[in-house]
């Protein structure tokens, strides 16, 4: 995830926030289907990039078939879990304390503001350690793909609290104060137009940022 003022900001000055990220080199001694990390990403500006992860070893391959990742984000920190369903007990495999702050390099400076969803199917890098496209065996045989079954994002509403959404009220069931969550009424549906992805739900039209098209 990356902060919705990130055209306005920069990065890491926007704040990132990285669910899961797959393929780091600490996984080549054979357990790359079960090794992962999450992250994050802060700071007034890329000289002075501060960030914090955690990489992890499971005793189940999370390569094959489909897996839910979960992000808790909540005003004191932020948590990651994968198959919650499957191990609802399991702590977090990530985990950051974001407590609200002025100080330019703490993490509760950037991720207290709203955030929008990336998914970047990348090879190579700092993150695996390799340098050579020749090098990246992902790309010997042709195109690779991620395939993702669903997202969902909800919202606690908790007393006072304001529902934020770049989507019009109208499109949105129970769009107020105090809702569990909130699901659009119109699947959203994504379109090509002159070479760029965007969204369209209903009559509307909104760039992967969520912001309106005129």
């Amino acid at each position: 995830m990356m902060g919705n003022d990130f055209q306005q900001s920069g990065w890491p000055a926007c704040g990132e926030t990285d669910i899961v990220e797959l393929g780091n080199s600490g996984g080549f001694n054979g357990t790359q289907d079960r090794y992962f990390n999450g992250a994050s990403h802060w700071g007034p500006n890329w000289q002075t990039h501060c960030q914090d992860y955690n990489s992890v070893t499971y005793d189940y391959s999370v390569e094959d078939g489909f897996h839910i990742f979960t992000c808790i984000w909540t005003p004191q920190r932020v948590s990651m879990y994968v198959d919650r369903d499957a191990h609802p007990t399991a702590n977090p495999y990530y985990e950051i304390s974001i407590p609200a702050s002025s100080d330019d390099y703490a993490p509760g400076k950037y991720f207290h503001k709203p955030e929008f969803i990336i998914f970047n199917l990348a090879v190579g890098g700092n993150f695996p350690g390799i340098y050579s496209i020749n090098q990246i065996t992902a790309l010997a045989n042709g195109p690779r793909s991620m395939y993702v079954d669903w997202v969902r994002v909800y919202q606690r509403g908790d007393q006072g609290e304001s529902f934020y959404s770049d989507v019009p009220s109208e499109a949105i069931e129970g769009a107020s104060t105090g809702v569990e969550h909130a699901e659009a009424d119109v699947a959203p549906q994504k379109i090509l137009r002159d070479g760029q992805l965007l969204i369209q739900r209903g009559n509307q039209l909104y760039d992967m940022q969520g912001r309106l098209i005129p």
